[in-house]
C-alpha cells in the first residue's frame, strides 16, 4: 500500500503544547513544588523572581536567573525545568534537551504529562522521531483529555511509514472521540483508514468532514480522490468540483480532477486542470515554504499519488 508523502510536521503544530501549557503557566506552580531539603526562603524568592521575569517576557534574564539559582544551589530541578521550557520557547532544543533531562527525574506527578509532551517535542526537533513517538504516547497516559496531543502522535506515526499505521489509527480514534466537531482530526483518520485499506471507513471521516466544515477543500477533495479509486466517477467528479470552487488552486483536486477527465477521454477538458497542477507543483518544488501551491492547510497537505 503505498503511503502519500506529506511534509514533516510544521513548528506551529509542534508548538501546541506550548500554547495549551503557558510557560508562565507552568512555572506558576513552582515556588510551591519545592523539596523540603531546599524550602529556603532565599530559595524561594528567587525562584518568584525569576518567575516574574519569565511572566514579563523577558526570557534572557529569567534563563540566566534560573541557571544561577542551579549553579548556586547544587541543581534545582524547578529551575532546571523552566529552563527547558523557555529553551524550547524560543527553539533552542540541545540547550532544552539538556535540562529537561536534567529535570525530568525529578519532575512532579502533575507535571509528567507535560514534561514528556515538551521532550517529544524537543526530540522531534531534533529529528528523533521514534524517541519522540515514545514521549508522546507516555505523556497519553498522564493527560487522558488532550485531544491535540493525539493528533500529533498520530500524525507522526503516519510519517514513520506504513508498520506504524495501525498505531496512528488507534490514537487518531482516540483524538477524534475527545474532540468529534475537529474537522482535521476526522480527515487525518480517514487518510490512515485509506491507506490501511479500510475505503468505507475512510469516506465515512471525509464526508463528516466536509459536513463540519464545508468550505474546507480538503475533504471535498479526499473525498473525490477516494471515490474515483473506488470507479464511482459521477460523484468524484462532483466532489472534486466543489473542492475546486472552495479553492480553485487546490492541487490536489486538480491533479484528481485532471486525471478523471482525461481518463473518460476528455482530454481538452483535462488540460487546464493538469496544466495548472505542473505550474503549481514546480512553484511549490522551488518553494517548500509556498503552501499555496500546495494547496491550503499546513498540516494536511500532502502530494498527489503519482
Amino acid at each position: 500500500m503505498k503511503i502519500f508523502n506529506r511534509p514533516a510536521l510544521t513548528l506551529a503544530l509542534l508548538g501546541a503544547a506550548l500554547a495549551d501549557c503557558p510557560v508562565a503557566d507552568a512555572l506558576k506552580h513552582q515556588s510551591a513544588s519545592l523539596s523540603e531539603s531546599q524550602d529556603s526562603a532565599a530559595l524561594a524568592a528567587r525562584l518568584e523572581q525569576a518567575r516574574k521575569t519569565a511572566d514579563q517576557g523577558d526570557t534572557e534574564a529569567a534563563l540566566a536567573a534560573y541557571r544561577k539559582i542551579s549553579a548556586d544551589f547544587g541543581g534545582v530541578f524547578e529551575a532546571d525545568y523552566a529552563i527547558a521550557w523557555l529553551e524550547a520557547k524560543r527553539g533552542a532544543w540541545k540547550s532544552a534537551l539538556d535540562a529537561l533531562e536534567k529535570a525530568l527525574p525529578q519532575v512532579p506527578q502533575r507535571e509528567l504529562g507535560p514534561a514528556h509532551e515538551l521532550m517529544g517535542q524537543i526530540r522531534y526537533q531534533l529529528k528523533d522521531y521514534e524517541s519522540a513517538a515514545a514521549e508522546w504516547q507516555i505523556a497519553t497516559q498522564y493527560l487522558p483529555q488532550n485531544d491535540g496531543l493525539r493528533f500529533q502522535l498520530g500524525t507522526l506515526y503516519e510519517e514513520l511509514g506504513p508498520q506504524r499505521l495501525p498505531q496512528a489509527v488507534a490514537v487518531l480514534e482516540e483524538a477524534v472521540a475527545l474532540a468529534p466537531e475537529r474537522a482535521r482530526y476526522r480527515l487525518e483518520l480517514g487518510f490512515a483508514y485509506e491507506n490501511l485499506g479500510r475505503l468505507d471507513q475512510a469516506r465515512n471521516e471525509y464526508q463528516r468532514g466536509a459536513a463540519l466544515i464545508p468550505q474546507m477543500p480538503h475533504a471535498w477533495a479526499r473525498l473525490g480522490a477516494l471515490e474515483a479509486r473506488l470507479g464511482q466517477d459521477a460523484p468524484a467528479e462532483q466532489h472534486l468540483r466543489r473542492a475546486l470552487q472552495v479553492d480553485p488552486d487546490f492541487i490536489l483536486a486538480l491533479f484528481q480532477l485532471g486525471n478523471l477527465l482525461r481518463r473518460q477521454g476528455k482530454l481538452e477538458e483535462a488540460r487546464p486542470y493538469l496544466e495548472r497542477f505542473d505550474q503549481l507543483r514546480k512553484a511549490a518544488r522551488s518553494n517548500p515554504s509556498s503552501e499555496r501551491g500546495m494547496g491550503g492547510s499546513t498540516e494536511l497537505k500532502r502530494d498527489p499519488p503519482s
